[in-house]
């Protein structure tokens, strides 16, 4: 009678309990690498589809305010100009700049939660198309990168915005005009250079083309951009404790139950510590 062969199982790897083993100095070491590189894929990955998810809201946010707009001409009901500064987080304008093949809604505000969403209008600035300087930010590196290919721009290149007032050109003008000699309708659409590290600002000027629009109200300039520290304290407190309770956890249940469980929690916390971390990064990384 022959003896069964005995298949000797391979020991499992409890990813969990080896980390808890390791010195605490490695651990703390290992879980902000962790947490850096998760913080990159949020900004650098996941950030296209905040940004596009957002941009898809805005889109359809701006046709219903210009479906009722004064300057929709020869239609019923419409609404009169704006006699109060628009919201910030709101759409205000369609951009679009041909030469780079960007179209995208801009929206009020100037710190980074709302490049997140794409193109973003300056506060205390006059809006696009009215007589004085309008500025626009946008992201040229991450959640999406809008503003990718600005340098690409040449003297001459067409940048047309949409508002509730009506479509207006601009002229982009060679960088180095005078300040002195800078036209009194401006347009300075601005981005992070170089890419990516963001130490200083590419501008790109441009000049309005016919009489401007009426002046409506504008917001205060906004200087500062919150403080967010206890909320990435606490973020960073549940994501440890989430990280912790991963072997207690597998004392009580099986492995799928564990992470069934507890990975949306820690991919939820990732995430909402990158936003957060994001809001101290330059609005256009």
């Amino acid at each position: 009678m022959s003896t069964p062969s005995v298949q000797e199982a391979a020991p499992s790897v409890d990813v969990a309990h080896r980390i808890q083993s390791l010195p605490r100095n490695q651990i703390a070491v290992l879980l902000a690498g962790l947490l850096l590189l998760a913080i990159l894929v949020v900004e650098f990955l996941g950030g296209f589809f905040i940004e596009q998810r957002a941009q898809g809201q805005l889109r359809n946010e701006f046709a219903g305010t210009l479906a009722t707009a004064a300057s929709a001409f020869g239609q019923p009901g419409l609404s009169p100009l704006p006699d109060t500064a628009p919201q910030l987080g709101s759409a205000v304008a369609q951009v679009r700049i041909p030469k780079i093949g960007l179209t995208q809604i801009a929206v009020e505000g100037s710190s980074s939660e709302f490049t997140r969403k794409g193109l973003a209008h300056v506060p205390g600035t006059v809006l696009p198309g009215q007589a004085g300087h309008s500025i626009i930010i946008g992201r040229r590196t991450s959640f999406g990168a809008p503003l990718a290919n600005l340098g690409n721009l040449v003297v001459g290149s067409d940048i047309v915005v949409t508002t509730v007032e009506g479509n207006a050109t601009y002229k982009v003008i060679a960088n180095t005009t005078p300040a002195d000699k800078l036209p009194a309708n401006l347009l300075t659409v601005v981005t992070s250079n170089p890419p990516v590290l963001s130490i200083a600002q590419l501008s790109i000027q441009a000049e309005l083309v016919g009489k401007p629009f009426p002046a409506t109200p504008r917001n205060n300039p906004v200087t500062n951009r919150g403080d967010h520290l206890a909320e990435l304290i606490v973020l960073i407190q549940l994501l440890l404790l989430s990280i912790i309770a991963i072997p207690y956890a597998r004392r009580r249940f099986s492995a799928m139950v564990t992470w069934l469980v507890l990975a949306p929690v820690i991919g939820a916390l990732v995430v909402g510590v990158a936003l957060v971390v994001d809001t101290y990064l330059p609005a256009t990384l």
